[in-house]
């Protein structure tokens, strides 16, 4: 959150606790004890909301209820929220998602709850008990966020089916009955792409399939029937990369695929015939890395490894083989950081180890803020006629060590506001073959876990993008300077249409004085 790491970790003497870095030993310290001595007591859904991080903790035991819980990091511990149903057994509150400025987590009664908090005592409870979360026996589906309304698998009457809250009772209803009647869709792996809702539902005609939704009952719809007929294409691991869902699914002849879609059935094809897992009860593993896509896949020849695509078949390509013969790196766990790649892998000389891959670095990102944007303009501007050592580093976008125009032309070629840099990595096999990759400093004797590397244990807004504000300028009193502190600060935004507004006003006036003489 910020510049600050907060992660749980026990140091051997408080037990599992939660900790904060600003990545310095110095800086590196527990936040609260808990529990006194070295008990501990679960600690999850670290989330970032406004300016504060939020966390839940529940007893070992689960009887107790949950604790929903504060932290600005500078105060000695942590402030308690909300004790969601003292005395009642609690598996542990599942997720806390902001969504139109609150935050929605499921609690009360074994969880299966819808629940809502302004980060204060007061503004945290129960949304509605006209619906839960869950079917008798399974844990409730994560919610989702599109355009600030909260979505979810609802259970009534109707059975599970698509709903929408915006934390009030009234704002609470089923958004589309997939399976009429008493029995259910069962709707799942809800993510948002571009403001819209996708999600694998199912109806006793066309099978489990892929679903989407701009939360109206109308705009509900099919996007395609992967199998004809009642056998089901079962979408899974939806993904949002770039603005582009991903997802795993089974066209009944090679098993769980790769495929993509841009919301259209035309546009809802596979890209590979490699297999994503080997087992039936194992999930795909999808990870939006920076705008691009990385997975966990087996063509046959090489094993499970480490595979990545841009959307394109001719880009999804073989990223590393860690073994280098017929067996399987089976990488867990992918996570990125600036343009660092990291991976889980496992081989038969070093074991279970962390890899570390340098991704590459885009034509025009010359600020490397992960965009494509006026801000690299500005720092091309700054280094005009500057030495790039090494050659290709900083604003040399075409790599012959000086910065000059021919960078700007690269930046100009690259840049579409306001794109995410990412997106525009090209890859090819040869890049892909080139990746610098070293083994990490885990020892075969201390190998890392899945709950070891728990997502808990990351940078909370490290993956997320900024987003550009507007702020008052500081205008130089003469109108030339005025115009170029305008212009630079709107090329920063990415606000062209309005930069060439001002360049246009400007010609404008200069045109008229030049009438009047």
């Amino acid at each position: 959150m910020g510049s600050t790491l907060y992660f749980t970790a026990n140091d051997g003497a408080s037990g599992r606790e939660l900790w904060k870095s600003d990545g310095t030993t110095a800086g590196t310290t527990l936040i609260t004890d808990f529990s006194e001595g070295a008990a501990s007591e679960p600690i999850s859904n670290l989330t970032s909301y406004r300016g504060k991080l939020y966390f839940t903790t529940k007893p070992w035991s689960g009887t107790g209820g949950v604790k929903l819980w504060s932290t600005d990091g500078r105060e000695a511990g942590a402030v308690l929220i909300k004790h969601v149903n003292p005395g009642e057994y609690a598996q542990g509150a599942f997720q806390l998602v902001e969504s139109g400025g609150l935050l929605f987590f499921w609690g009360g009664e074994s969880n299966t709850r819808l629940w809502r908090s302004d980060g204060t005592e007061a503004g945290t409870y129960l949304v509605t008990d006209a619906v839960r979360g869950n079917l008798s026996g399974t844990s409730p589906e994560r919610l989702v966020d599109a355009n600030g309304i909260i979505y979810f698998h609802g259970v009534d009457s109707h059975g599970a089916e698509l709903w929408r809250s915006d934390g009030t009772a009234a704002g609470t209803y089923r958004v589309f009955d997939v399976n009429p009647g008493g029995d259910s869709s069962r709707p799942r792996g809800f993510v948002n792409v571009s403001g819209t809702l996708y999600f694998a539902a199912y109806d006793p005609i066309h099978g489990n399939e892929l679903w989407k939704s701009d939360g109206t009952a109308g705009a509900t719809v099919r996007v395609l029937d992967g199998l004809p007929g009642s056998t089901s294409f079962y979408p899974d691991s939806l993904t949002n990369v770039g603005g582009r869902l991903f997802f795993a699914a089974n066209d009944g002849a090679n098993g769980r695929e790769l495929w993509t879609s841009d919301g259209t059935s035309g546009g809802t094809f596979k890209l590979s015939d490699v297999k994503l897992y080997e087992s039936p009860s194992a999930r795909p593993l999808l990870a939006n890395v920076g705008g691009i896509l990385y997975f966990a896949a087996n063509d046959g020849v090489g094993g499970r490894e480490l595979w990545t695509s841009d959307g394109t078949q001719a880009g999804t390509m073989l990223a590393k083989d860690f073994t280098g013969d017929s067996g399987s790196g089976s990488p867990t766990l992918i996570y990125s950081t600036g343009n660092k790649l990291f991976v889980v892998a496992t081989t038969d000389e070093l074991g279970q180890e962390v890899w570390v891959g340098q991704m590459p670095r885009p034509t025009g990102d010359y600020n490397d803020d992960g965009r494509i944007d006026g801000g690299d303009f500005l720092a091309w501007q700054r280094g005009y006629g500057s030495a790039a050592t090494p050659p290709g580093s900083g604003a040399d976008g075409d790599g012959d060590g000086t910065i000059a125009g021919g960078d700007l032309d690269a930046w100009r070629n690259a840049f579409s506001p306001p794109v995410s840099a990412a997106a525009l990595m090209a890859r090819t096999a040869d890049a892909a073959a080139e990746s610098s990759w070293s083994s990490g400093i885990v020892s075969k004797a201390e190998a890392v876990t899945d709950e070891a590397l728990s997502f808990d244990t990351v940078p909370i807004a490290l993956a997320e993008t900024p987003q550009a504000t507007r702020s008052p300028l500081a205008l130089p009193a003469n109108e030339r300077g005025a115009r170029t502190a305008a212009r630079d600060a709107l090329f920063a935004m990415g606000d062209v249409s309005t930069m060439f507004a001002v360049e246009d006003a400007a010609a404008t006036n200069w045109l008229a004085r030049r009438r009047r003489r």
